[in-house]
């Protein structure tokens, strides 16, 4: 786990909520066959429902694998925050990285200066980032 991977979180979530929304407007295309779908047949030919209907079923396999992979990224994040050992120290990494808050919302929700956040914030990191040991990362 590092740093880049904690910032990504949100990212991540905006990445499935569009993936899910196209899920959905590619429902309601293959429901109203008026409206065309997303690749066009080549001029003079037709498509038939058969055709569009395992186009729709590929995107919907594609968008659902993708899903799966980013929904994966983020459970590592949040597994990663859980293994933090101090309450506090979980508190502010989910404040900023989950919640989105800026550092000072953070040092305001917790009551500490900014130098405080970031020495916690710092312990934390090291905590992270630290490498499990086998006997660890046994259940």
């Amino acid at each position: 786990m590092t740093e880049q991977d904690l910032k990504q979180y949100r990212a991540l979530k905006i990445e499935i909520d569009e993936l899910e929304e196209s899920l959905i407007r590619l429902s309601g295309k293959i429901q109203n066959p008026k409206i065309p779908m997303p690749s066009q047949s080549a001029p003079g030919t037709r498509r038939t429902l058969d055709d569009s209907l395992i186009e729709f079923e590929g995107l919907r396999a594609s968008y659902a694998k993708k899903i799966g992979i980013l929904l994966k990224k983020r459970k590592e994040v949040e597994n990663a925050i859980d293994k933090v050992h101090d309450p506090e120290q979980r508190i502010l990494l989910r404040s900023r990285y989950i919640d989105g808050m800026t550092w000072e919302e953070v040092a305001v929700k917790l009551h500490y200066r900014m130098s405080k956040i970031y020495e916690l914030r710092n312990k934390a990191l090291v905590e992270i980032l630290k490498p499990r040991s086998h006997a660890e990362s046994k259940p």
